[in-house]
Parts: C-alpha cells; sequence; structure tokens
C-alpha cells in the first residue's frame, strides 16, 4: 500500500504541477475566440456518446481522417501512435496484443485474450479478430486499463473499440486504387444508398489486397514470405422502424490467404541461415488461411421518458489453417499443421437513464456462447530420423458460457464534482474435451476431459472535479477478472488447468485544454497489481527440446503513465507528440522455469519501457484549384522481451523506430485525391517477434522493409 500512497501523491503533484505550469511553457498564439480551434472527439467508452475531454479513464481515439493520413490499414499500425499499445504476433489469425505491458502471445484454444477488442460495441473474441482491418471505419478507441465493468470479458488490460461508419440519407461514396513496392495493389469502395426515404439505408464497402513476399525464399521451387492476398466485405442496413427506434444489421465477411512469415532459423543451433535479412532458406514456404464471417443486430429505442434500450446481437464464425516447418529450415524436420474452427454468439441488452439529472447510469445484461476446436498434426520429415516417420495428431475442443449482469453510474454532486462507480458481476462455465497421440521419444498420449466454472464481482469507483470548462481532473480505482482455462496446445502431462487472474488497478489523470482549444494536453499515471497472472512461456521437456506452458505466476506489477499532445499553432499545421513509459515487473514468481529458478523481479513480455510517436501535418493552397497536404510521423519503441526468462537474447527484441510520411494532392470541389506515402523510410532493420521453436532452433521475424506506392481516391 506504500507504493501505491506515493504513486498516487507523485501524480497527483505531477499533474497539478503541468497545469499551473500553463500552455506559455508550450507556445503562445493570439487567436480570435474559435478560429483555428480544434475538432471535439467523441467517443463511447462509457457506453453512451460523450466528448473524450469529459470521460473520466485514459483512452486514445483516432479517427478516420487521421488513420487515412497516417497510412493505417490495420488496427495494429496504431500502435505508432498510441501510446503503451504493443503488437506482436505472425499472422492476424494470431495477433498479440499488449497494454501497459500486459498481454498475450499465444493461439491456444484454452486461453483467451487480455484485450478485448469491440466491433459498433460487439466482442469480437478470439486472437484472430484482433488486428481489424480498418474498413470504413468511423474511429477507434483504445482504452487503457481494466474495465472489467462496462465491458467486461477479458478487459484485465484494456478494450479497442472500433465504430463502422453507419449508413445516411445521402448517395455516396468513394473508390480507391493504390499500388506500391512488391506489388502492392489495393483496390477499395464504398457507396451509400439511401433505399426508402426516411426509412431504409444501406452502406456497402469492399476491400482487396495483394502484395508479393518481401522474405526471399532460397529453396528452389518455393515463393517468398511475406505476401497478402485478402478480400473483406462489409454490408450494412439501417432501419427507422418508428420515431423513437432504430436497427442496424450488419454482414461482415473475409477471405485471406497468404505465404506467412514465420521466422528466420539460427544457425548457432546447426540449422541453415540465409546469408541476408529478409532471406529464408526453407523447403516449406509458411502458409496461412482463414475465413470469417459475422452477422449483427443493433436495435435502439428512447422512450419518451429520456431512458433508452440497447439490443446487441451477434453470430461470428472462423475457420483458419496454418502449415509450416517448425525450424524454418531447409531441413525436413517437422512439418506442423493447425487447423482452427471458431463459432461464437453473444447477446447484450442496455438501458441508459436520461443524460438531464445528477444521477446517470448504464445496466446491461450479457450472454455469450463460443465454441472453439481445434485440430494440429505435426509429421516429422526425413532429416530428422533417416527412414522413420513420427506422427503427433491433437484435436480438441473448448465450450464456453458466459453470463453477466453490470451497472455504472455517475453522480454530479456539483456542477464541477462528480463521483461515478460501477460494479459487474461474471459467471463463466467451460468445458474441455482433448486428445493428443504421442510419440515416445517426444509427447506423451494425453486424452481427457475437463469442466471449469468461476465467478467474479469486478467494481469500479472514482472521483472527477472539473477545473474550469477546459480541464478535468479524475481519479479511479477498478478491478479485472480473467477466467482460468487449460493449455489446450502439445503437453506432456494431464495437469494443464490453470486458475483466474485478477487486476487492481489505481489511475489518475488530467484532460485539459488551452489557448481558445489549439492545445489539447492529456495525461494519465497507473499502478496495477495482478494476481495469479496467467504466464505463456517455453519450457524444457526431458530427452530435450522446448514446448508451450501456460501457469499462474504469483504477483506482477505494472506501472507508468502517458501523454498525448495535440496542438494547432496556426490554422494549417497540426503537431502530435505522444509518449508512453511502462514498468512490468514480476513481483513474485517461484520455479517459474523449472525446480528452485525464479523470475522474481523479471520485466513481462510484450512490455517495452517506452513507446514515443512525433507527428506533424501541414496544409496548404498550391491554386484556387488544387490544395495539398504533408504528414510525417515518427515513433518509437524500445526493446523489450517475449519470454518472462530475461536471459535468452532470442527472446529480445532491439529497440526501434520508425519514419512514415504522406503528401496529396487535392483537385478542390472535385472529389479527386492523389497521395504519394512511404512507411519505414529509412530502411530500418527491427525485429517484431522471437522465439524458439520446439527442436530448440531460436527464429526472429522481422519487419517490414521500406514501402512506398501511390493512392487515387475519387470521392463522390
Amino acid at each position: 500500500m506504500g507504493n501505491i500512497k506515493l504513486f498516487l501523491q507523485g501524480g497527483v503533484t505531477a499533474i497539478l504541477s503541468g497545469l499551473l505550469l500553463g500552455p506559455a511553457a508550450v507556445f503562445a498564439a493570439d487567436t480570435e475566440d474559435g478560429a483555428g480551434a480544434l475538432e471535439e472527439v467523441v467517443v463511447t467508452a462509457r457506453k453512451r456518446t460523450e466528448s473524450l475531454q469529459e470521460v473520466p479513464i485514459s483512452v486514445s481515439a483516432i479517427n478516420s481522417a487521421t488513420m487515412e493520413k497516417l497510412g493505417a490499414t490495420k488496427v495494429r499500425d496504431l500502435e505508432h501512435v498510441v501510446p503503451n499499445l504493443v503488437f506482436s504476433g505472425f499472422w492476424d489469425t494470431q495477433s498479440s496484443i499488449a497494454i501497459r505491458g500486459v498481454g498475450d502471445f499465444t493461439r491456444n484454444m484454452g486461453y483467451e485474450m487480455r484485450v478485448g477488442v469491440y466491433v459498433d460495441g460487439i466482442f469480437a473474441g478470439r486472437s484472430g479478430s484482433a488486428n481489424q482491418e480498418l474498413l470504413d471505419i468511423d474511429r477507434v478507441e483504445v482504452l487503457r486499463g481494466p474495465q472489467g465493468t462496462l465491458f467486461g470479458k477479458n478487459t484485465i488490460a484494456g478494450a479497442i473499440s472500433l465504430t463502422t461508419l453507419k449508413p445516411n440519407e445521402d448517395f455516396g461514396g468513394y473508390v480507391a486504387a493504390e499500388y506500391g513496392n512488391y506489388n502492392l495493389l489495393t483496390v477499395k469502395g464504398s457507396l451509400n444508398i439511401p433505399l426508402i426515404e426516411d426509412k431504409l439505408y444501406s452502406k456497402f464497402s469492399v476491400i482487396r489486397r495483394t502484395r508479393d513476399g518481401y522474405v526471399e525464399n532460397l529453396y528452389a521451387g518455393q515463393k517468398d514470405a511475406g505476401s497478402i492476398d485478402y478480400l473483406i466485405a462489409r454490408a450494412q442496413f439501417r432501419a427507422i422502424l418508428g420515431e423513437n427506434t432504430e436497427a442496424i444489421l450488419t454482414f461482415d465477411y473475409k477471405d485471406d490467404s497468404h505465404e506467412a512469415y514465420l521466422g528466420e532459423p539460427n544457425a548457432g543451433i546447426g540449422f541453415d541461415e540465409a546469408p541476408e535479412v529478409h532471406q529464408l532458406n526453407t523447403w516449406l514456404t509458411p502458409l496461412n488461411e482463414s475465413e470469417a464471417s459475422a452477422v449483427a443486430l443493433t436495435i435502439d429505442h428512447e422512450f419518451s421518458s429520456g431512458y433508452s434500450l440497447t439490443s446487441l446481437t451477434s453470430y461470428r464464425s472462423t475457420e483458419a489453417v496454418a502449415r509450416w516447418e517448425e525450424n524454418h529450415s531447409s531441413l525436413r524436420l517437422f512439418d506442423v499443421t493447425f487447423g482452427d474452427d471458431d463459432s461464437q454468439f453473444s447477446q447484450e441488452l442496455r438501458l441508459s437513464s436520461p443524460l438531464d439529472s445528477r444521477l446517470t447510469y448504464v445496466a446491461g445484461l450479457f450472454y455469450w456462447h463460443q465454441k472453439a476446436e481445434t485440430d494440429r498434426l505435426a509429421i516429422s520429415g526425413s532429416d530428422l530420423i533417416p527412414g522413420v516417420t513420427l506422427t503427433v495428431p491433437q484435436t480438441g475442443d473448448v465450450t464456453t458460457d458466459s453470463i453477466a449482469a453490470f451497472v455504472h453510474g455517475e453522480y454530479h454532486v456539483s456542477d464541477d464534482l462528480s463521483i461515478t462507480g460501477g460494479l459487474r458481476y461474471t459467471r463463466e462455465d467451460k468445458d474441455l474435451n482433448y486428445s493428443q497421440l504421442g510419440v515416445p521419444l517426444f509427447i506423451d498420449f494425453v486424452g481427457f476431459e475437463d469442466k471449469y466454472s468461476d465467478d467474479a464481482w469486478t467494481p469500479n469507483i472514482g472521483l472527477s472535479y472539473k477545473v474550469d470548462d477546459d480541464k478535468l481532473l479524475y481519479a479511479t480505482v477498478s478491478r479485472g477478472f480473467k477466467s482460468g482455462g487449460w493449455n489446450a496446445d502439445y503437453v506432456v502431462t494431464t495437469d494443464i488447468g490453470f486458475d483466474a487472474e485478477y487486476a487492481t488497478s489505481y489511475e489518475v489523470g488530467a484532460k485539459t485544454e488551452w489557448m481558445d482549444n489549439r492545445l489539447r494536453l492529456n495525461v494519465a499515471g497507473f499502478i496495477t497489481k495482478y494476481t495469479d497472472y496467467q504466464v505463456f512461456q517455453f519450457v524444457p521437456v526431458e530427452g530435450g527440446g522446448l514446448i508451450f506452458s501456460l501457469t499462474n505466476a504469483g504477483e506482477v506489477t505494472t506501472q507508468g503513465f502517458e501523454v498525448e499532445l495535440l496542438a494547432q499553432p496556426v490554422n494549417d499545421l497540426i503537431l502530435t507528440a505522444n509518449f508512453g513509459y511502462t514498468d512490468a515487473t514480476f513481483d513474485s514468481f517461484k520455479d517459474a522455469g523449472g525446480e528452485g529458478i525464479d523470475f522474481d523481479g523479471n520485466r513481462l513480455p510484450l512490455a517495452p519501457k517506452t513507446t514515443m510517436s512525433l507527428g506533424a501535418e501541414y496544409h496548404f493552397d498550391i491554386s484556387d484549384a488544387v490544395g495539398s497536404y504533408i504528414r510525417a510521423d515518427y515513433s518509437y519503441r524500445s526493446g523489450m522481451f517475449h519470454n518472462p526468462d530475461n536471459i535468452k537474447p532470442e527472446f529480445y527484441t532491439s529497440g526501434y523506430g520508425l519514419l512514415s510520411a504522406r503528401a496529396a494532392l487535392l483537385l478542390n470541389n472535385s472529389g479527386l485525391e492523389v497521395a504519394l506515402w512511404g512507411k519505414n523510410l529509412t530502411d530500418e532493420i527491427y525485429d517484431v517477434n522471437k522465439w524458439v521453436t520446439f527442436l530448440g532452433s531460436s527464429s526472429s521475424q522481422f519487419g517490414m522493409p521500406r514501402t512506398y506506392g501511390i493512392e487515387l481516391r475519387y470521392s463522390f
């Protein structure tokens, strides 16, 4: 408790000092009232529409215009501008997200994410849904810290919420084409069609993107790795069912097939290493294919009393297949195939009170059903044991049922002082069916069924104070919960269960605007304590080799802060600066890597200490008919580990910085835009992932090299 007290005292002191410092320390500008003011940012972080500056939690919001100028095509691209957000993972169906040093790295059907991803308020579920394509997205909100009261399931580290652009009463849309190096080709478009005046509107969006691999495979007859080829489509229908009732029906579809880039082996262990970065020498280029579809129905009704009722119903189905050579080398050692099927159904009901009273609240019920199935096969090659073929098949499924009830409210003690609080009850029941046929040299036979049940109360309480119309101070305490499960990967024991983990988070922050709203400065400080923290790692097995392990550590502490600055010193210039610091460590993790081996004091995986970004955007007119803008962004992420041991270099990625830019010409009143863009302009060589395979080969996955291209867009 002493550390928490010191943290809160220091955080409040720092925030108040920043407020007293005032805007003169940043810049001074004489402006007319409202001229050149920053646009208001609207979010739904508390399940109702509010101004970002009035929400007493740490949240970053990026709108569609900013995402376009950043060249952000998927959610993971936002890690370059959102402080304390980190993505890792091999491909879309195995994406790993960490917020404030807490995240995941596994495709395990018995394990669930710590960062929940939501699309139009509906939980997206497995890690394969995490790295969403930013197709016709109105905004993305990144909520940091436990969101257990309002969002609930799998938000013990935070949540990412995507809001799509909805159908409206105007006919219009856009078409765009893009070409870049590595034969990147993108064609996308959106069309909004009013079907029945004042009654029914529709919106159709589609994108097709292909690109050659950026990692040359030297093995004869094999394709280059790192290619992409996907099609995504969405159809939305918005119906006005009455004066106070509206329904939105959404269909989503995705077909993704590409030669994945899993890694490059370490020649020091005896396997062939490609002579240069961005080269492979493997007899089997990794392949990943996935197909997903979803349907969602949202109904909103506002009563004459001012109360509103919202129903969100969704069904989502995903199938994914991946195949690779376990050591990514020219030797035929182990050919591994993963097949994962997932289906999920969710239903949420929310009642929101009117906003014109001292007490406002949101209350709701939530139900979730999911069945995750896996079918895996590992086959030994001729170079492992000549003349002998070993097979290790594995099948299984996990069925999850989750129910929850929640309420969150805010009481305005006065015009300036408010108290917030909430409570959520969650109950989860899971069933496991698992079978694994082994071979004596490597993995034993395992086959069994198991059940798991747990429940939890996750409260939240906070205090906020408006210094004036442009400055808000707040402090919150929140509780998070993540249910237990099983390590349903290749295992050597039937003892594969792990317990639920819990988090208690303390946060203080300030949201401020200065200089007639030309400068926006938001800061937050936090400390979060985790108990029974669920840890994924590679551990040695008897007879040699490594295998995945999922277990509970004792305690974890993550603490740090975020600073976000947005400024418009003159009408045509926008400046951004974001900084995040996180110190995430194991307080207690005994016998972590075997008997007598402790990881106490080690840093958490996927937890760089610093994340930083700088950006500048300038608009100008070339003539009365032609406008233009240029934008440049630089992001930096310090080094981080990928395994809790903090020792082996094969589990550490060094820090790196990336520079990107975009320049565009806009033909005024014509809807035409031509843009040139470039990413990683300095051609930085950097790792995005590191790991060790079952047979002990250490592997690295390099990030994208320098890329550039041209885009033509027509809006109507």
